[in-house]
C-alpha cells in the first residue's frame, strides 16, 4: 500500500520565509517505493538541492501557480545551488518511475538547474503541469556516470516518458539533453519556451544514432537565441508547433541542424508547424528560420506554414537534404542544387 507524505506534516512551513530544506529532506526519508510526496499550497524556501533517491515516487503540489519551490533570496549560500530538484544518483544506479506535476521551480539565478535527472528514469514516467524559470539549465537530462558502461550507446536514459503542459522561461538553456543521453521514444507536448538564450540543446558527442522522440504543439516565442540546436544523430518528429520571434537578440534562426560529432543522420520531420506571425510579417522579412551549421541533417516538412520572405539556409551542409510537401507559402531557399524536393 502506498502512502502520501505531506511536507508540512514533516515540519515544512511553506511561508516564503522559513528555510524548509531540512523538513523536506526528512519527509523524503519517510517515503518508500511508489509513495507520494505532497507540497500543499505555499512557497518553500530551500538552501540546498532537494535530492530524490532512485525509487519510484509521485511529487506534486496544488498547482504551478500556488506551489512554489525556490532558493532563498535572503540567506547567502555563497555559490548558486547546483539545482533545486535532482532525481536519481550520480552513479546511475536505479530506474525509478516518477510522476511530477502541479508545482513550480523558480531558480532566480540562485540555482543552476531547475530539474536534474541523473541516469535512468523508468519508462512511462510522467512530468506535467509544471514551470521552471531563471535557471542556467531548466531541465537537464544528465547521463552521469561517464563514460557509460556499454561502448557505443549510453545505458542511461529518459525514454518512453511523457512531458506535457509545462512552461520554461528566462533560462540560459531551457532543456539540455547532453552528452550520451539516450532519449528513446519520449513525447514532449503542449509546452511553451520563452526568453531563453537557447530553448532545446540536443547533442550527442558520440555522433552515433541516438534514438527518436516526438514534440507536439511546442510554442517557442521571443527566445533570445534559437529554439533548438540539434547535433549528433537523432530522429525528432514535430507535430504542430509555432515558432515566432526567436533569435531576437543573437540574430540566429529558430532551428539549427547538423552533426559535427560523427556521420549519423539527424532527421527532423515537421508536420503542420508554423513559422512567424501575420502580425509581425514585416519583421519576418528576410529572416532565416532553419539553418545548417554542419553535415548529416535532413529536413522533412509536410503542410507547414511560412510567412512570406522567410528563408531556409543549408549552404555548406554536406550530405543533407530537404523534402517538403503541401507547404503554405514556400520560403526562400538558400540551398545547393539537387538537395531539395518541393511539392
Amino acid at each position: 500500500m502506498t502512502s502520501t507524505i505531506n511536507v508540512k506534516s514533516a515540519g515544512a512551513r511553506g511561508d516564503g520565509i522559513t528555510d524548509d530544506t531540512e523538513a523536506i529532506d526528512f519527509a523524503i526519508s519517510q517515503t518508500q517505493e511508489d509513495d507520494a510526496l505532497y507540497f500543499p499550497e505555499g512557497v518553500y524556501i530551500v538552501t540546498d538541492r532537494i535530492g530524490i533517491p532512485p525509487r519510484g515516487m509521485e511529487i506534486y503540489g496544488d498547482g504551478r501557480d500556488v506551489t512554489i519551490i525556490q532558493p532563498s533570496l535572503e540567506i547567502d549560500t555563497g555559490a548558486p545551488l547546483p539545482g533545486l530538484l535532482a532525481i536519481g544518483n550520480p552513479d546511475g544506479v536505479g530506474r525509478p518511475r516518477m510522476h511530477i506535476h502541479d508545482l513550480s521551480l523558480l531558480c532566480y539565478r540562485r540555482a543552476e538547474k531547475g530539474l536534474q535527472l541523473y541516469g535512468r528514469v523508468a519508462p512511462q514516467s510522467r512530468f506535467h503541469d509544471f514551470s521552471i524559470e531563471r535557471a542556467t539549465y531548466g531541465i537537464h537530462h544528465d547521463p552521469t556516470p561517464s563514460p557509460p558502461p556499454s561502448p557505443g550507446r549510453s545505458q542511461y536514459a529518459t525514454y518512453q516518458c511523457i512531458w506535457e503542459n509545462f512552461f520554461i522561461s528566462g533560462c540560459d538553456t531551457g532543456i539540455l539533453m547532453s552528452e550520451t543521453t539516450f532519449m528513446g521514444t519520449s513525447h514532449y507536448k503542449d509546452f511553451w519556451v520563452q526568453e531563453c538564450e537557447l530553448g532545446l540543446d540536443i547533442r550527442n558527442p558520440e555522433g552515433s544514432a541516438n534514438g527518436s522522440f516526438m514534440i507536439t504543439n511546442a510554442l517557442a516565442q521571443s527566445n533570445k537565441g534559437p529554439f533548438m540546436k540539434l547535433n549528433g544523430g537523432h530522429i525528432i518528429q514535430f507535430q504542430g508547433g509555432w515558432f515566432e520571434n526567436n533569435g531576437r537578440v543573437t540574430g540566429e534562426p529558430d532551428i539549427l541542424l547538423g552533426n559535427t560529432y560523427g556521420t549519423a543522420r539527424n532527421i527532423l520531420a515537421m508536420t503542420g508547424s508554423r513559422f512567424g506571425s501575420e502580425s509581425t510579417e514585416q519583421a519576418n522579412q528576410g529572416s532565416v528560420r532553419i539553418e545548417w551549421f554542419g553535415p548529416y541533417a535532413d529536413l522533412n516538412m509536410h503542410s507547414c506554414f511560412w510567412i512570406s520572405g522567410q528563408t531556409i539556409d543549408m549552404q555548406g551542409a554536406v550530405s543533407s537534404y530537404i523534402k517538403a510537401y503541401g507547404t503554405w507559402r514556400q520560403p526562400t531557399l538558400n540551398t545547393p542544387a539537387g538537395r531539395v524536393t518541393w511539392r
